[in-house]
């Protein structure tokens, strides 16, 4: 493997595990005190697939083949922006009562 190759398989390695992590930390503050439960439902799950996502990209080398790598990717991205408009007008919401 060239030196360009090795550093993006460990960095997506890394952020792999940053993903999972997220998933934890997330999983675990919904567990203890779930501030919004509908929405923080969604984020664990996404958050693993992401990683997931990036575990398989260390192997592919491309974030776009095979094409469900970019699915599964673009997918995760959708859930999150989904869950942040969300949470804000439930923000909205609160700040107006």
């Amino acid at each position: 493997m060239e030196n360009g190759t090795d550093f993006a398989a460990t960095f997506n390695l890394c952020e792999g595990i940053l993903w999972l992590g997220i998933a934890g930390v997330i999983a675990w503050r919904h567990w203890r005190s779930p501030p919004h439960p509908g929405i923080c439902r969604l984020l664990p799950p996404a958050f693993i697939v992401f990683g997931i996502s990036d575990f398989i990209e260390t192997r592919t080398g491309s974030f776009w083949n095979p094409w469900w790598l970019l699915v599964m990717k673009v997918s995760c991205g959708m859930v999150f922006c989904i869950v942040c408009i969300a949470y804000r007008r439930a923000q909205g919401h609160e700040a107006r009562r």
